[in-house]
């Protein structure tokens, strides 16, 4: 496995004591009484869906454990994780381990938030089927048909049953026998939860395989949080002044990137002479819709509705206000420094510094490190032909071709400084033509060799190699080295 930690942990503590400084400034914002209240009021929703997840993990039998303080203590550092409700991956899980190892290690109140407010498949389930050289990827979802992950469903029982079963036979065809207890025990876990909240389900199942020292709350659910509501209200009523800033930073930041895609990071919104774009959207029994507002009007909200920010404006929610520390996957990594950039230039306030965690794991690594070495050959290719001595003993080529071309090396040496001794333009050009015969001989003596076999597989077409690299499978199927300790 390898692992993505930036800073290195071993700062995180540290980092997380000088944003804990910070809060007063950031507080000052909001009002340091109205901070209070709406860390209160997330933690208190945290505990209650954590608890109305434990007690149905307990009625179909597959208890969860966790110990957390009912009261949240404001004086203990609040750190925070999240990510959309899909089946995660070992990346995200590893996200998840370390959130749990800094709460216990700085005795912090951790919470992870589930992104249930943005549209896509929470249940899909992606896995291999190899035949030797060849691999295709399988997919699959457990999950209903709404394109709200809010709205989405487990489908029946048998369906869920067909889903695993064909996923056991195809990685039992694939040689992934280690996974196939695993994939047993989700797909039992699956069954139960037949009919139950995608969201929810994704939650239990991966609980089952962490040592978890964090809380769990839906955006959703956070999102009708009073004082929540009355934030991200104030900010859309802020439209005229929050959406040209929001659109300048956005144009600063990809001008100094050298961005030319005007997607990257997040689109610009757009202004009308009688509406503004604004970065949320209006979620519906009916589902999800982009949100405009009148210049200087206020927004009417009714009553089975609510707003939602969207990407950037979530993590600005939850890192400006709501947590002291906040871990990123890679790809939060990447555009949160326009976050950072964005809550200077709109709120005026220095968001606490975020870190990174995640980790790649394949499914069949050999094979990648068998085209990424190959790729890594055929980069050198020039000077294993003109340095030729420098890879010899390092298992490129057999002993006899080892021999031969260590002859060569040896001759082409001595070419090299007789070169440097003629005298006369007859003798270098002599030397010069024996040299580049020797370079010639050398060259095809490795182009037959047991190096060009190797050299085969740098030829993989790219869309071959991502397949191979796919590293998003459900954390069940690979090696769970998570389950024990942090």
């Amino acid at each position: 496995m390898k692992t993505t930690v930036e800073p290195p942990y071993e700062m995180w503590p540290e980092v997380l004591r000088r944003n804990r400084q910070g809060l007063a400034d950031r507080s000052s914002r909001l009002g340091r009484e109205r901070v209070r209240e709406l860390r209160q009021a997330l933690y208190e929703a945290a505990f209650q869906y954590t608890q109305e997840l434990t007690e149905l993990a307990a009625s179909i039998s597959t208890p969860i454990s966790g110990d957390f303080a009912r009261s949240f203590d404001y004086e203990k550092p609040l750190v925070m994780a999240g990510h959309q409700p899909v089946v995660y991956h070992q990346g995200l899980l590893y996200k998840n381990k370390q959130l749990s190892r800094l709460a216990k290690e700085s005795s912090a109140h951790a919470i992870n938030v589930v992104v249930d407010t943005d549209e896509g498949d929470a249940g899909q389930l992606i896995w291999p089927l190899r035949g030797g050289d060849s691999l295709t990827l399988r997919s699959a979802t457990v999950s209903s048909a709404e394109r709200l992950f809010a709205s989405q469903q487990i489908v029946d029982s048998e369906r869920v049953e067909e889903i695993f079963c064909a996923m056991r036979e195809d990685l039992a065809a694939s040689g992934l026998h280690s996974a196939l207890d695993a994939v047993e025990k989700v797909s039992r876990l699956y069954q139960l939860l037949s009919g139950q909240s995608v969201s929810v389900a994704n939650s239990l199942v991966r609980w089952q395989y962490e040592r978890r020292a964090y809380l769990e709350v839906s955006l959703s659910r956070l999102l009708r949080i009073d004082v929540v509501r009355s934030i991200l209200l104030e900010w859309v009523h802020d439209a005229e002044k929050l959406v040209p800033s929001y659109n300048s930073t956005l144009e600063s930041y990809r001008a100094e990137r050298k961005i030319k895609n005007p997607a990257n990071p997040f689109p610009n919104m757009s202004i009308e002479p009688n509406s503004i774009e604004v970065p949320f959207c209006l979620i519906q029994s009916s589902g999800r819709e982009p949100l405009t507002v009148a210049p200087q009007g206020k927004l009417d909200v009714q009553q089975n509705s609510f707003i939602a920010p969207r990407g950037s404006i979530v993590t600005l929610l939850l890192r400006a206000f709501c947590s002291d520390l906040f871990i990123h996957g890679t790809g939060g990594g990447k555009y949160d420094p326009f976050v950072d950039r964005f809550a200077h230039a709109y709120l005026g306030v220095e968001l606490p510094e975020f870190v990174v965690a995640s980790s790649t794991e394949y499914a069949f690594p050999e094979r990648v490190a068998s085209y990424e070495a190959a790729i890594e050959l055929k980069s050198r290719y020039k000077e294993i032909v003109s340095h030729t001595e420098r890879f010899l003993g390092a298992g490129l080529f057999t002993c006899d071709e080892e021999g031969e071309l260590h002859k060569c090396a040896h001759t082409r040496r001595d070419l090299l400084a007789r070169l440097k001794e003629v005298g006369s333009s007859d003798e270098r050009s002599i030397v010069m033509r024996e040299l580049n015969q020797l370079n010639q001989r050398i060259k095809q003596t490795i182009d037959a060799s047991a190096l060009a076999a190797k050299l085969l597989d740098a030829q993989v077409p790219e869309v071959v190699l991502a397949r191979w690299r796919f590293r998003t499978y459900p954390f069940f199927i690979l090696p769970l080295p998570l389950q024990d300790g942090f």
